[in-house]
């Protein structure tokens, strides 16, 4: 058995998969296995891998039918042996004390996870410090639950102690996007001790082609349903109504980095059904804005909470671009 098991998903990335599994072959922490989830690739990834394989002993390789970032999370945890999770992409890299780092705060505090800043880089070789907004130190949500709406979906950014997903019964939602949304802030409630630290452990690629962050088709009404299962976690966990303000401004925010992406779109019909969709899901859930937070990121970002003139300025950005 290993003391921490990372769980990289691979998909059809091995234009930056030998630079990832490099950063962890590099890395100073030895009691680590390496899970090496090929998600179905068709590309040469599993070469890549196995090169990995054959370099260092703390890599291992499995192969499975194509099932998403979320089925590929869940089937690492299943093959782990490590007390500790920690998560990566394939597209991404690590800095050379990733492991050593998370356990050290992990074992030193007793927590049951630990957050750490990162950096975001770009194919251009641009990079640039991401800092978290909680201040250093050891926290719970039922004692701070201004935590929830300052930490990242992210799942990579994160050590988690296992038996969080295993006596929970907590897996990634199979077959949805932002799988990470849906599964961070479930953990999130269950954990008594989360450290936070601002130190950049994790390199994250912001732009590569294809990125579902970037990407507008069906699978946008993913964010739909992965807000739902979060919403319905805390309900049925009666959770709901002591951390309303904290869910509504979390769901705020992710509905409208969705909206803005959809900005971009040239469908009219789709857009308005969309929208819709959004704001029926809204209504079902909040009745009332949180008083406690600022969810605006911008000024301009007050639009995305108003239907009609939602749909007047995306129906002026279609006829503009098309």
């Amino acid at each position: 058995m290993s003391k921490v098991s990372v769980i990289i998903a691979i998909y059809n990335v091995s234009k930056y998969l030998d630079k990832c599994l490099k950063s962890l072959h590099e890395q100073t922490y030895q009691d680590v296995e390496f899970l090496c989830i090929n998600d179905g690739s068709t590309d040469d990834s599993q070469i890549i891998i196995d090169k990995y394989c054959k370099l260092d002993k703390r890599f291992k390789s499995y192969i499975k039918e194509n099932g998403g970032a979320a089925d590929a999370r869940n089937f690492g945890i299943e093959k782990a042996t490590g007390e500790y999770i920690m998560h990566m992409d394939g597209d991404d890299r690590a800095e050379p004390k990733f492991v050593e780092a998370a356990v050290f705060y992990m074992e030193r505090f007793k927590l049951d996870m630990f957050i750490f800043g990162y950096k975001q880089f770009t194919m251009d070789g641009d990079e640039e410090v991401i800092h978290l907004k909680v201040p250093n130190g050891i926290y719970n949500i039922s004692e701070h639950p201004e935590i929830l709406v300052n930490t990242p979906n992210a799942s990579w950014n994160k050590i988690y102690r296992k038996e969080l997903y295993d006596k929970y019964d907590i897996k990634y939602p199979k077959g949805l996007h932002h799988e990470d949304l849906a599964t961070t802030f479930r953990l999130m409630y269950h954990a008594k001790k989360i450290g936070y630290n601002d130190r950049p452990l994790y390199d994250y690629l912001v732009d590569r082609k294809g990125n579902v962050t970037s990407s507008v088709n069906e699978s946008i009404y993913d964010i739909i349903k992965v807000c739902d299962i979060l919403v319905n976690y805390y309900k049925d966990h009666e959770a709901f109504d002591k951390y309303y303000d904290e869910l509504e401004c979390i769901v705020q925010r992710n509905y409208t980095f969705a909206l803005k992406k959809l900005m971009r779109y040239p469908d009219k019909e789709f857009g308005d059904k969309f929208i819709d969709a959004i704001f029926r899901s809204k209504g079902q859930n909040f009745k009332r804005k949180n008083k406690k937070y600022r969810v605006n990121e911008q000024t301009t970002d007050e639009i995305y909470r108003h239907k009609a003139i939602l749909k007047m300025y995306f129906h002026h950005k279609v006829k503009k671009h098309g």
